[in-house]
């Protein structure tokens, strides 16, 4: 049975590439990748995405779109931690990259309550967007959270709760080195 090509359909296609300067021919190929990559994060295919790197090299990895998001962005928006790990493994990937409006990876796991993506990626966000996340979990109640961000950023925390109210304290003090 196989695959059935359209020689008409073909030979437009390849009419209309020939039409184009080869500029446009590169930014072409270049989406053609990038959509391909990012569907890898989007669906957790660790599989395809090993292939495209071993087919495009590791440089592929560092695909962003027009507004920054990255390969790391659309893995933690959606939760996919074998490809977070997989990313984190090449020393290359920068895993605490701001993509679109100053969002980081490490943000997007908390926002959509990927909690097992948000403490992995804990480990490698840097201060800045520790203390920016901590903002948010505070900010959303979130006690898990932001006990994990105060003890990364070298807190020690004593957390009392009153139900009635729904108020969080955080009683915490620099851990000494």
């Amino acid at each position: 049975m196989g695959i059935k090509y359209n020689p008409e359909l073909i030979a437009l296609n390849l009419q209309s590439l020939l039409e184009k300067d080869i500029n446009n021919i590169r930014e072409d190929i270049d989406s053609l990748e990038r959509n391909i990559v990012f569907q890898c994060c989007i669906f957790g295919n660790l599989s395809m995405l090993e292939s495209l790197v071993e087919l495009w090299g590791v440089e592929i990895l560092k695909v962003k779109d027009k507004y920054g998001v990255n390969l790391t962005h659309i893995a933690a928006r959606n939760g996919n931690l074998p490809i977070l790990k997989y990313l984190a493994s090449h020393s290359s990937i920068n895993m605490d990259k701001e993509g679109l409006f100053g969002v980081s990876p490490l943000e997007f796991c908390s926002l959509m309550k990927h909690n097992q993506c948000f403490k992995f990626l804990v480990n490698y966000s840097s201060t800045g967007t520790l203390a920016q996340v901590l903002l948010v979990t505070v900010g959303e109640g979130d006690i898990e959270k932001s006990s994990i961000l105060l003890e990364k950023l070298g807190y020690q925390t004593n957390l009392l709760v009153n139900s009635n109210f729904k108020i969080i304290i955080f009683c915490f003090k620099k851990k000494l080195n």
